[in-house]
C-alpha cells in the first residue's frame, strides 16, 4: 500500500486536518508543474533567535547591528524596534491602526539609512560581519524547488539589496529568474555615487504584502497550487489577487506561543511553533513534486504513527 509519511512532532501542529488532506492529495495528483513557494523571509527562512533568548537580526537589522554605523544609530533603531514591535505582534489591535504604524515604523527606518549615508559596499560589508542565523533545511527547500523547477517567490518587508547579499553569502543562491528564485522587496535607490538616496516604490511593510508583485504573478498565473509560508499573520495576504485553485498555508509561530496560537490556527492551514526547522516544508513539497504510481492508491483516512509520523491518506478523490 502506498504512504507517505510527514514528520510531525509537539511543535507541528495541523489547524484542520480534513482541509489539509483534501489540498495535499489534490496537489499530489496536480505534481511540481502546477506548484510555486511564495514564502517571507525575516524570521520565517531566517530564525527569530540566535542562541538562547538573543534575537536574530532581520535584514534591516544586519544594517542597524553593523558596526560600520555611529552608536546613534543603533539606538535610534532600537527605540523603533521598542515602540512598534509590540504593536505588530499585537492580535487584537484594529488592522487599520496596525498598518499605519507599521507605515511609521518602516518609513522612520528608512529615512534614518538614508541620513547614514549607507553604500552598496557597506551591504556587502554589513551582511559579512553578521551572525544572521538561517533557519534549517531552508537552504534544502529552496535548492529543491530549484531542482524541480518550482518558482520560489522571496516576498520580504526586509530590504531587497540585504536579502539578495544573504542568500548570496550565506545560504550560496544565486537570485533571478534564471534560477528560479526572486526577490520582491524593498530596493534601494542609490545615487552615482553608490550612496542610498530613497527606496523605489511605496514601501512594503508586514500588513500590506498584497499589494505588490503584480508581474510576477502574471508569469506564474499558470501555477495555481501555492504553498505559502511566512512568520506574520499579515503574511497570509502575499498571496491576495492569485488565482490558485489549492494553497497550504504555512506560519512560523516563533515568539508568545501560547497568547497567539489561535490567531494562527484560524489563519494558517499549518502552525510550526518554537522556532523549529522547516523539515515538514521540504518532505511535503518533495511529496507533491515526485511521481508516483497511483494505480494501487485506496482511498482511506489519515493515520497517527507514533509520535514523530502521520501518514497522508492516499485518496486522490
Amino acid at each position: 500500500m502506498f504512504q507517505f509519511k510527514l514528520p510531525v512532532n509537539e511543535n507541528v501542529v495541523i489547524a484542520n486536518r480534513d482541509s489539509f488532506w483534501k489540498k495535499l492529495i489534490q496537489m499530489k495528483k496536480d505534481g511540481g508543474r502546477f506548484l510555486q513557494l511564495i514564502s517571507d523571509f525575516d524570521y520565517t527562512l531566517s530564525t527569530f533567535y540566535k542562541e538562547g533568548t538573543e534575537r536574530n537580526p532581520s535584514c534591516h537589522g544586519v544594517l542597524e547591528h553593523c558596526s560600520l554605523f555611529p552608536d546613534s544609530y543603533h539606538k535610534a533603531t532600537e527605540e523603533l524596534q521598542r515602540e512598534y514591535y509590540p504593536i505588530e505582534i499585537d492580535p487584537k489591535l484594529d488592522p487599520e491602526v496596525k498598518a499605519e504604524k507599521m507605515k511609521e515604523w518602516w518609513s522612520k527606518a528608512h529615512d534614518l539609512l538614508i541620513k547614514m549615508h549607507v553604500k552598496q559596499s557597506d551591504i556587502v560589508k554589513a551582511v559579512k560581519e553578521s551572525d544572521i542565523r538561517i533557519r534549517d533545511d531552508s537552504v534544502e527547500l529552496i535548492n529543491l524547488c530549484r531542482k524541480n523547477q518550482v518558482p520560489f517567490l522571496l516576498f520580504s518587508a526586509g530590504i531587497s539589496d540585504v536579502l539578495a547579499e544573504v542568500m548570496r553569502q550565506k545560504c550560496h543562491i544565486p537570485i533571478g529568474k534564471e534560477y528560479a528564485v526572486e526577490i520582491v522587496s524593498n530596493k534601494m535607490v542609490f545615487d552615482e555615487n553608490g550612496v542610498v538616496v530613497g527606496f523605489e516604490g511605496d514601501c512594503i511593510n508586514s500588513t500590506n504584502k498584497n499589494m505588490y508583485r503584480r508581474s510576477y504573478v502574471n508569469r506564474q498565473r499558470s501555477r495555481d497550487n501555492i504553498i505559502l509560508i511566512g512568520d506574520n499573520i499579515g503574511d497570509i495576504h502575499m498571496s491576495d489577487g492569485v488565482a490558485f485553485q489549492n494553497q497550504i498555508s504555512i506560519g512560523l509561530l516563533n515568539d508568545k506561543v501560547e497568547e497567539r496560537m489561535e490567531s494562527y490556527k484560524k489563519t494558517f492551514d499549518v502552525v510550526i511553533c518554537n522556532d523549529s526547522d522547516l523539515s515538514f516544508v521540504v518532505e511535503l513539497v518533495k511529496y507533491i513534486v515526485e511521481e508516483d504510481d497511483y494505480s494501487a492508491l485506496k482511498e482511506e483516512e489519515g493515520e497517527e504513527i507514533g509520535e514523530d509520523y502521520i501518514v497522508v491518506p492516499p485518496s486522490l478523490g
